[in-house]
């Protein structure tokens, strides 16, 4: 220590002591009271006991380690060396090599040795601690620590840090691990255990070790804000102090505040002179990024992720060391960047940053950014879009790059041999007048699809499917390989059942489908081959028959072949498939149409049965089905909007295409593919679906459930329906458009406010959702509307609201409305968000009223009991 002050250290030892821990610490030390001034035996020792337990060590044989340590110690018995190598060994002996747990007792006594040998070992004296710990003798290591402490003072008059904090940890332990139950008793030693550490820190303020352990206890008694005042304070002494960064960071992040963070670095680095605080201050920019892209706040993304390269730059300029790190983060920051396009839908913005990452660093294609996308997948992104919006050749130009940049990429071949049959396929339709010969020149890009098959066929054999598509193009288009397409799609259908079989009867849905749909498009395909190309009607008979065994999708179209092959030479042959059936030219990206989904299926189904109106559902599942992507587009048509009008529709959809449902702010934010619900709510409704279907048809939805349902009044079942019956069976209407939430909440304000807030709480539809959010939200902050909505919101029990009530106290920027929904909190309802909002709410008064609730709630939790003792 730099400044040594007896009475500090006096009054230290005292707040460390509890008195429990005092009987078992003086016997301690009236045991070991040699131990001040040790016998020193001879210390000496032939290095070659050493060689004998390390050989042993190497082949095993840690029994022979042992006995070789203990032959050594006969002969001198004061080798503190050899006694904490007779204690490390038996606990491998015990670890390793499966001996009797009773020889960890054996290691103690061993420690014990070594200890008395040499006091001041701060290593002799972990092991002590250590093996008592995993004895789960918690108190005893505490005392031992204690003993350690008290040594070092009288023989030093200072104590060393790392003492200090092991003596620290001990008694930690040792109250995470305590037996008695009396609150008022738990109480008083976290205070006790509190104070000595307040106590170390005043011994050493720059020991960040120090901090860190009262951070740790203060976060693990639940009170993460406290921790991290103690971390920042910590860090304003030592700004260099990895340790103490991460621990801060770490709290913010999980307590869902790590926005918070930026304010605190941009303050550290205002100051920056080295590179630790300037790393720290990127990466929290980056964090920051993150989070705006979450929310959608594409703009300070983007200046994030700028202020996060400029950090990262600085950082690896100052620190040469950390250029690694730095560059990292850095490219990860431009990968989000490039996101930031994506999910702008700013295609070619997107385009160009994604195909300079990818030609500028091809090995980091891979690499993902903080929320774990990468490059390719952005790329992929992109791709999806443009077959949307049939653009198969910008598709494919792109995908041409990645294949030239990472030719072992098998997954790329393969979308680039889709794309570019897709491609041909339309250039075959006239598609593009450029093209002079458009069957010649379609027949060229054919050939370069197989190529691309080929060579996907060739990194990924054991992807059925690819191997499948691969020899599909032969045999429907290019027709100059045919035997080597027979023996692919042979191929394909061995290993596809395989694969079948090693899955089980009882697989996921998901695993199972796309391989037995590949086995089946494999037979389809062989039929096809021997009916159409090779003239053999009756040998394509059997690959029919598999293709509709198989459980690979709907196959009732191949029943006109084996209608025709059965009647002989009388039947009808089979046409052909026109492949030029389904072209279309580019299409620009369909305009947004607003489609009135409702939040949940069961309710929908109420509301359907109370209004006597169709109830319309889009069960999209887990797209396993080749339909699924027209389906996709079709419930975002105006047709389909005009089909739909006057009947209630729900979308059931299990893919999460958001990281959160709402913002920090307390905002929803709707799934951008379906405009008015959150992910959450359309895979609750996918979820309700799945139970609804089993309960009426014995079994869960699978492929051949995906796809449009329509359940009628007077109805108990769903029936699949399609657009055109739609049109047909909903009889629609002009909706009414619904008053704005100014209207409703100037009706709320009469005197009838309060019944009519609880019924438009009470009412289970999004609309109704919509309209109670917007005036908490965006309503007049005084007035009795918002009042009455928050006291309806607490008096419901439904989980929605109970949802709605728990994000008016999480959010921040209202004080006034968190306040509010505090007030009249119910009893017995989930405390999370008053934990939350006592902890982190930026209003003292909030904070105020949370703890008064979870003080009326959870009076004898700890953290309730710290808090109300720190407070005096």
């Amino acid at each position: 220590m730099t400044c040594y002050d007896p009475r500090l250290l006096r009054t230290f030892l005292s707040l460390l002591m509890t008195p429990a821990l005092v009987p078992l610490f003086l016997s301690v030390c009236l045991f070991s009271a040699g131990a001040l001034y040790p016998e020193v035996c001879d210390d000496g020792g032939a290095p070659d006991w050493q060689s004998e337990v390390e050989r042993a060590n190497a082949e095993g044989d840690f029994d022979g380690a042992v006995l070789a340590i203990e032959e050594h110690l006969r002969l001198h018995p004061g080798d503190p060396e050899a006694h904490r190598a007779h204690a490390q060994a038996l606990e491998r002996m015990v670890l390793e090599g499966g001996a009797s747990w009773l020889a960890m007792t054996d290691a103690r006594d061993a420690w014990d040795r070594a200890l008395e040998l040499e006091p001041f070992s701060v290593e002799t004296l972990r092991g002590a601690v250590s093996i008592r710990r995993r004895l789960g003798e918690h108190d005893a290591a505490a005392v031992l620590a204690l003993r350690a402490v008290g040594t070092a003072t009288l023989e030093s008059g200072e104590v060393p840090p790392e003492i200090l904090a092991l003596a620290l940890r001990c008694r930690v332990t040792a109250f995470q691990n305590a037996t008695e139950t009396a609150p008022a008793q738990r109480l008083q030693r976290a205070e006790s255990l509190l104070n000595a550490m307040e106590g170390a820190r005043r011994l050493e303020p720059q020991e960040a070790e120090l901090a860190s352990i009262q951070a740790g206890f203060l976060d693990w008694l639940g009170l993460p804000e406290l921790a991290s005042e103690v971390l920042l304070s910590a860090l304003e002494e030592n700004t260099r102090a990895s340790a103490l960064h991460r621990a801060l960071i770490d709290i913010y992040l999980r307590q869902g505040v790590e926005e918070r963070l930026v304010g605190i670095y941009d303050t550290f680095g205002g100051e920056a002179t080295h590179g630790t605080l300037a790393w720290y201050t990127g990466y929290v920019a980056r964090l920051s990024g993150d989070l705006a892209l979450c929310e959608r706040r594409h703009t300070e993304a983007l200046e994030a992720y700028a202020r996060c390269a400029r950090w990262m730059e600085v950082a690896a300029t100052l620190e040469p060391d950390f250029e690694a790190t730095a560059d990292q983060i850095r490219y990860q920051a431009s990968v989000s960047t490039a996101w930031c396009a994506v999910d702008a839908q700013e295609n070619g913005l997107a385009r160009e940053r994604l195909l300079r990452l990818l030609k500028d660093s091809p090995e980091r294609r891979h690499e993902r950014d903080g929320l774990g996308r990468s490059a390719l997948q952005a790329l992929s992104a992109l791709g999806e879009r443009a077959v949307q919006r049939s653009d198969f050749r910008r598709a494919a130009e792109d995908t041409r790059v990645v294949c030239e940049v990472a030719p072992e990429e098998g997954e790329w071949w393969n979308n680039l041999g889709f794309l570019l049959r897709e491609y041909a396929t339309q250039i075959e339709g006239g598609a593009y007048p450029e093209f002079e010969d458009p069957k010649a020149a379609a027949l060229e890009v054919y050939r370069r699809s197989w190529d691309a098959y080929r060579r996907a066929a060739e990194l990924i054999p054991d992807d059925v499917r690819v191997v499948n598509d691969a020899a599909l193009i032969q045999v429907y288009h290019v027709l100059e390989e045919l035997e080597l397409a027979e023996r692919m799609f042979t191929d394909s259908i061995e290993r596809g059942q395989a694969q079948l079989e090693e899955l089980g009867p009882g697989a996921e849905e998901a695993a199972r489908f796309p391989i037995a749909q590949a086995v089946a498009d494999a037979y389809q395909n062989l039929g096809y081959l021997y009916y159409h190309v090779y003239g053999k009607r009756i040998e394509a008979r059997p690959y029919f028959v598999a293709a509709m065994g198989v459980g690979g999708g709907d196959r009732s179209g191949l029943e006109e072949y084996l209608t025709s092959i059965d009647a002989g030479d009388e039947g009808e042959e089979v046409a052909e498939r026109n492949s030029l059936s389904q072209v279309s030219a580019p299409r620009a990206p369909l305009e947004a149409v607003d489609i009135p989904w409702e939040s949940s299926l069961v309710e929908a189904r109420l509301l359907a049965k109370e209004l006597e109106c169709p109830l319309v559902i889009y069960y999209r599942g887990a797209g396993l089905g080749l339909g699924v992507p027209f389906y996709d587009r079709v419930v975002c048509s105006e047709s389909f909007a005009a089909a739909t009008r006057g009947a209630v529709v729900v979308v059931c959809d299990t893919v999460r295409r958001t990281y959160y449902d709402r913002r920090r702010d307390g905002r929803r934010i709707v799934d951008s593919k379906w405009g008015a619900v959150t992910c959450g709510e359309h895979i609750a409704c996918a979820e309700e679906f799945d139970v609804w279907y089993s309960e009426l048809f014995g079994q869960g939805p699978g492929e051949e459930a995906e796809g449009l349902h329509l359940l009628r009044p007077g109805e108990e079942q769903p029936r699949p329906t399609d657009l055109r019956q739609l049109t047909e069976r909903v009889a629609g209407g002009e909706c009414e458009k619904p008053p704005p939430f100014e209207a409703i909440e100037a009706a709320l304000a009469g005197v009838s406010g309060r019944s009519e807030a609880l019924e438009l709480v009470r009412t289970r539809t999004r609309l109704a959702r919509e309209r109670v959010e917007r005036i908490l939200w965006d309503g007049f902050q005084a007035g009795p509307a918002k009042e009455y909505l928050v006291q309806a919101l607490a008096q419901d029990e439904h989980p929605s609201t109970r949802e709605l009530l728990a994000t008016c106290v999480r959010q921040t920027g209202n004080p006034a409305l968190a306040q509010a929904a505090l007030s009249v909190w119910p009893a017995g309802a989930d405390l999370a968000p008053v934990w939350f909002a006592a902890r982190w709410a930026l209003k003292l008064e909030v904070r105020d009223a949370a703890w008064n609730v979870l003080s009326r709630e959870a009076p004898e939790d700890l953290a309730v009991g710290v808090h109300a003792l720190l407070a005096r």
